[in-house]
């Protein structure tokens, strides 16, 4: 054998396995969650805006290319430190493959990357995957991200050709203050768009952009625009103007050209029962009962799932709260707080009846960080109240990435025996993104008292 032979590679020959079966394996090799599945990813809940020094989006950042560095499920952290760059790059077969994966998800930071991206919207791809001829690479875009630090008045424009040359986009995030009135104003329709968020990306919170009624009708596959303002309804709209909508999320402060988002809501122009499909409702800061109970009047009917900040004042389980979950929001399957650890705890005066029909409950702890004496009595109160409260519960959800994190690094042990307690308790416990955190064995063996809410499509 001559020296060029020993050296020269095998060539790679894949099995004769379908493709869609080549995608899973590779989509699973990277193991980054889903960014159209969970466009929250992009945004801090308790901020309403990117903080682009913290460990979660910066593992954001890099999950678009590679997997997370710090996964909160443990088996992945160890098997999965593979780079979807290098993926592709196994051969010919896998390029065509994986390609999807690279472009489902664009995220811009600086502004002169704009007109680059937008041309390279327009060129044509390789070959993907079936072999159906060549398709451009905007028809791969799922969502775009874009967050730039200062004004950029040429966005608007860029906004709409970047909408035109991606008919399959689902997640468009972008800043408040540009871009989007030239979107809302013009004739474009993306038929694909479910998610509209345009939160502040940085420490000056802009004006925010009405969404016109017209936009909203012509794009009827629209479940959530955040934050949540809509332009006045007026005579001869038709009634199910609002029917897409199935999200609200309120951002944790208002924007200084409108002081209060939900009380618009609770308003004459949204009467109760204007928002027939909506089942989750976001409050990234304390509402008072009298603004949370009329909101819940008017539109709680069809309500799977709220999330609620919860304080001293307002603690968690007050029974004026349960009952007015268990009043207005029969079908309500699913209750998230961010909470105090003070607001876990509850007078014995002020103990409510329990909601069998709650089978998900969520923490997240104000504090980004626990000592062990807080760890303890954060993880006791859940221990002791969730199954008083909640009898029926199957679930129990930490849903901060970086407190997850945190209780794996600093608090090892407690965290360990807080997951047995679940365990035995036949209670799974999942992090943000609903990956098992443990492995109940009890989980069919708990029945759910609860008549099922109509499905409405």
């Amino acid at each position: 054998m001559s020296a060029k032979q020993a050296y020269e590679k095998p060539p790679v020959h894949l099995p004769e396995v379908p493709v869609e079966i080549w995608y899973t394996i590779l989509r699973y090799a990277t193991a980054t969650p889903d960014s159209v599945e969970h466009p929250q990813l992009s945004w801090d809940a308790s901020k309403s805006k990117l903080k682009f020094n913290s460990g979660s989006v910066k593992r954001y950042r890099e999950s678009l290319v590679r997997s997370p560095a710090i996964s909160v499920n443990m088996l992945i952290e160890l098997i999965n430190k593979v780079s979807k760059r290098y993926i592709v790059r196994v051969c010919r077969q896998w390029y065509d493959i994986a390609i999807p994966d690279l472009y489902e998800h664009v995220m811009v930071l600086k502004a002169h990357k704009l007109q680059s991206l937008l041309e390279s919207f327009s060129s044509e791809a390789a070959p993907v995957g079936t072999g159906d001829g060549s398709r451009k690479l905007g028809e791969l875009v799922k969502r775009i991200d874009i967050h730039l630090s200062g004004d950029f008045p040429q966005l608007g424009t860029i906004l709409l050709q970047l909408c035109r040359s991606t008919p399959n986009l689902v997640v468009l995030i972008t800043p408040p203050r540009f871009g989007l009135e030239s979107l809302f104003s013009d004739e474009t329709v993306i038929p694909r768009l479910r998610y509209l968020h345009a939160m502040a990306t940085n420490s000056v919170e802009g004006g925010q952009a009405k969404m016109p009624l017209k936009f909203l009708a012509s794009h009827r596959s629209l479940r959530l625009y955040t934050p949540p303002h809509f332009e006045n309804p007026i005579q001869g709209v038709p009634p199910d103007i609002w029917a897409s909508i199935q999200e609200l999320i309120f951002p944790s402060r208002a924007f200084a050209t409108f002081p209060s988002f939900v009380k618009s809501f609770i308003s004459s122009k949204f009467p109760a029962g204007a928002f027939p499909n909506l089942h989750t409702v976001v409050f990234l800061r304390t509402e008072s009962r009298g603004i949370l109970d009329s909101f819940l009047n008017a539109h709680g009917r069809h309500l799977r799932t709220i999330h609620i900040r919860a304080n001293a004042a307002n603690p968690c389980f007050s029974r004026q709260l349960i009952e007015t979950l268990k009043k207005c929001c029969p079908f309500l399957q699913e209750i998230l707080y961010s909470a105090t650890t003070r607001a876990l705890i509850v007078d014995e005066g002020n103990q409510a009846d329990p909601m069998p029909g709650v089978i998900t409950v969520g923490f997240q702890p104000i504090a980004r960080q626990l000592n062990k004496s807080e760890r303890m009595v954060f993880f006791d109160l859940i221990l002791q109240e969730t199954p008083k409260y909640f009898p029926n519960v199957r679930t129990i959800r930490i849903f901060s990435e970086e407190i997850v994190s945190h209780f794996q690094r600093c608090h090892t042990k407690g965290f360990k025996g807080f997951l047995q307690s679940c365990t035995s308790l036949g209670i799974l416990v999942e992090d943000h993104f609903r990956e098992p955190l443990n492995c109940p064995r009890l989980l069919t063996d708990k029945p759910v008292d609860v008549e099922s809410g109509p499905t409405r499509v």
